[in-house]
């Protein structure tokens, strides 16, 4: 069994270490990272092990909807279900009927292998959302019950 902590306890600077080595594509840089830490609707919770973060969530209260914007794992650490581990922490922590949204890339098929696993379902795409490469969105939700 992995010992692991959950932190809400974040740094910019292990939030675009992560999505550099994470992410194929274009992921947010420092500075997006730097804003978004400051606004008072963002929420992060984190996977640490022996001290280093290895794992994020990111999210956004709008309005009394719950919108992930970025979910990624070191890719040393990938396979373990950590991905998993932080989106039913997160579902646990949120108020029943809270509904999650999120956007992801369909050629990213272990993320959508995930998010349906859980229970989210897509309820649009959105053409050409993403850029390098260009590529649709697919939109996806989830109610907690």
């Amino acid at each position: 069994m992995m010992n692991y902590q959950f932190t809400t306890q974040v740094a910019a600077a292990d939030l675009t270490r992560i999505t550099e080595q994470a992410y194929q594509h274009d992921g947010w840089t420092r500075q997006v990272y730097e804003q978004d830490l400051k606004q008072a609707t963002s929420r992060y919770l984190a996977l640490r092990v022996n001290g280093e973060i290895i794992a994020f969530l990111g999210a956004s209260w709008v309005l009394d909807e719950f919108s992930v914007t970025n979910l990624a794992v070191l890719p040393v650490w990938q396979g373990h279900h950590l991905g998993e581990t932080l989106l039913r922490e997160t579902i646990q922590r949120l108020p029943q009927g809270t509904r999650l949204l999120l956007e992801v890339r369909p050629s990213n098929q272990k993320a959508v292998a995930l998010y349906e696993k859980i229970g989210f379902q897509t309820y649009f795409m959105r053409p050409k959302y993403y850029h390098n490469p260009i590529e649709d969105a697919y939109l996806m939700d989830y109610t907690i019950k």
